[in-house]
């Protein structure tokens, strides 16, 4: 973006995680986001993030699809970019696939500054989170969330509500 003068934005997927398979529940993207919601407004802990229903299109190297997926934020950043942990969701015959990965958002240059600036806050907007550990800290807060959402999915499950 920098070599053709402009601000890098948009929502990029990096960092995929390692394939979670929960066999015998078959739920959507849309029921994992609400349990998780559910979870996170018992207040059980603070520094759970609030999860966010999505579809989104999933690029691999085998084509482009649309998918289910559930975000998990802490807050709207006012910053240049925002680092967000979040799962592709597949129901798969009664059983639920889902791919963690890191969302990294880059916002749209509200300051005006120049293009390579506003790039420039980007690329060092990410080597900080890197830096961090703040998305080792906040996969592990959203594994377990998801894995307390699909164990009450499993104990709830019936076929008109799950499957």
């Amino acid at each position: 973006a920098t070599a053709l003068g402009k601000p890098l934005t948009g929502r990029f997927a990096c960092k995929a995680l390692t394939e979670l398979r929960y066999d015998g529940v078959g739920a959507s993207g849309k029921q994992v986001a609400e349990k998780c919601a559910e979870i996170h407004d018992e207040g059980g802990d603070p520094a759970l993030p609030i999860a966010q229903y999505e579809e989104f299109w999933w690029l691999s190297t085998v084509g482009a699809a649309r998918a289910d997926g559930v975000i998990f934020r802490k807050t709207k950043s006012p910053t240049t970019i925002e680092c967000s942990a979040a799962i592709r969701v597949a129901n798969n015959t009664g059983n639920t696939i889902m791919t963690p990965f890191i969302l990294i958002e880059v916002h749209p240059n509200s300051q005006n500054t120049p293009a390579s600036e506003h790039n420039r806050k980007a690329l060092e907007g990410v080597e900080d989170i890197k830096r961090s550990g703040f998305i080792n800290l906040f996969i592990r807060g959203t594994l377990r969330m998801i894995e307390e959402a699909m164990w009450r999915l499993r104990n709830s499950a019936s076929p008109e509500t799950v499957f």
